[in-house]
């Protein structure tokens, strides 16, 4: 079985781990070599962590939840 797969196996110039954060440094580097074969390796949705369920979604939630804050106060 492992034989088979290294028959296959293909070359790239760049693989990265994860679609986060360093998709903006793979991004600038085939803007200036448009001809880079890039493999992106993401157990998850496009975008990484922060993106689809970390620091950016919590961001969304965070103005309205301080909005309602300061209607209660302004009531009370």
């Amino acid at each position: 079985m492992l034989f088979c797969s290294v028959l296959r196996m293909k070359e790239y110039d760049i693989i990265t781990i994860g679609s986060g954060s360093a998709m903006n440094i793979v991004s600038a580097m085939m803007q200036s070599n448009p001809s880079l074969r890039v493999a992106v390796i993401d157990k998850d949705e496009p975008g990484g962590i922060c993106l689809t369920r970390g620091c950016i979604p919590s961001k969304i939630l965070l103005y309205p939840a301080e909005l309602v804050r300061t209607m209660e106060r302004a009531t009370a």
